[in-house]
């Protein structure tokens, strides 16, 4: 199915464009600047229109739309929301909510009561723990188990939502170190703690750390008792993907700013926008735009098509889509800055915001050096297995002609 663009942003614009303009544009500025996240009032809102839940299976509430469709949506969403925290945050929870309805459909039936069902109706908030700033095969997070308990110890360094989650998927390794598993965590069992994280940009997602000490699980909060990295994938690629989505939204909304910031200005005494360098700038950040666009539009299909199998999970052009988008918006960021001169810089316009917020994508969903080592060890790999095979057929023939 061809996914119509202009549909879409006319769906989003219709469903969601007063309440952008009237709950999260005027107060945008303020959250950046008092690191204040969306409360859970305004969150349950988001769940009633429809923003939380847009492809969870109607089973459990959702609208079972498409992950091409979600794709374009966000994108949307960052175009006429003038948070990039809020697309961000809706697309974590939107991952976060339907890996939990995957685990309970594979024999965990009573995780979708409990957290997905209530997730989709925006009475629960579920994150995504998985980051401890080291290797992932080297978990310091440990579940250690203790007859018919499950003991959690350890820290994670950076939760998405974290300061409005009341549970969380957390990755842990098992206690002979050899496996990783996913359970359950909620925000009142004793033993969490949660701490709020400043950061340069994308203030508004409520970023905490969490520390678990001794905290006590029982067998029907695990998500899956082994293989907890492959299980994590799923969440890793579906963030790369939703990064790259509403990326191009946040971009275009800032090329409108900087044109409209930039109207009243003269320079000997022709307007500024009658300048080619001027015209030749907007050209390249648009450029810029479309270039991540085709490649995330691309991914858009191809996630959608092998979501059934999960053959998405090591797609190298999930990895790339985000990579491109992110290089493209600190692009467009860095030409915004430049054109606007002082109102570039100043925090009272707003253009300084978009660049922290875009440098925010730099390390995380996956980070632009672990993507480039990533995609090189793919190439590396490629090439070897290529040598291999060729050497093998060498021998094959080389056998036969000595048979002949």
């Amino acid at each position: 199915m061809t996914i119509d663009h202009g549909a879409i942003a006319r769906e989003v614009e219709e469903r969601f464009g007063d309440f952008f303009r009237e709950k999260i544009n005027p107060t945008a500025a303020y959250r950046d600047q008092t690191y204040t996240t969306f409360d859970q009032e305004t969150l349950r809102e988001m769940a009633r229109l429809g923003l939380i839940g847009f492809t969870a299976d109607p089973s459990i509430g959702g609208e079972g739309r498409t992950w091409e469709e979600w794709g374009h949506v966000l994108e949307e969403i960052g175009y006429l929301a003038d948070d990039s925290g809020l697309p961000m945050l809706l697309s974590y929870r939107e991952t976060a909510t339907n890996l939990v309805h995957h685990s309970g459909r594979q024999g965990r039936p009573h995780l979708i009561e409990r957290y997905a069902e209530p997730a989709v109706r925006g009475e629960a908030f579920i994150g995504w723990l998985y980051t401890e700033e080291k290797d992932a095969l080297n978990f310091e997070t440990n579940v250690v188990r203790r007859g018919d308990r499950y003991i959690l110890n350890g820290h994670k360094s950076a939760s998405t939502g974290g300061l409005s989650c009341t549970a969380w998927i957390v990755y842990a390794s098992t206690e002979d170190g050899q496996d990783t598993m996913a359970i359950m965590v909620e925000r009142g069992d004793p033993g969490v703690t949660v701490t709020p994280v400043r950061s340069l940009g994308l203030r508004s997602i409520g970023l905490a750390e969490l520390h678990f000490q001794d905290v006590e699980l029982t067998e029907d909060r695990i998500l899956t008792p082994s293989d907890g990295l492959s299980h994590g994938q799923i969440f890793i690629n579906e963030r790369r993907v939703t990064g790259a989505a509403w990326l191009l939204g946040r971009m275009r909304a800032l090329i409108d700013r900087v044109i409209e910031d930039t109207q009243p200005k003269v320079r000997y005494n022709r307007r500024l926008s009658e300048f080619d360098t001027f015209k030749a700038a907007i050209g390249r950040m648009y450029m810029a735009v479309e270039r991540a666009r085709s490649m995330a539009y691309r991914v858009f299909e191809r996630t959608e098509a092998r979501r059934a199998t999960m053959g998405y999970l090591h797609d190298p052009l999930v990895s790339i889509a985000k990579y491109i988008s992110t290089e493209a918006a600190l692009e467009v960021a860095d030409i915004a800055q430049r054109l606007s001169g002082g109102h570039g810089y100043f925090e009272p316009y707003g253009i300084e915001r978009y660049l922290r917020d875009f440098y925010g994508l730099v390390p995380i969903i996956g980070g632009q050096p672990a993507i480039e080592a990533e995609i090189g060890a793919r190439v590396i790999w490629q090439r070897e297995r290529r040598l291999a095979a060729q050497r093998k057929q060498l021998q094959t023939m080389h056998y036969q002609g000595e048979l002949v």
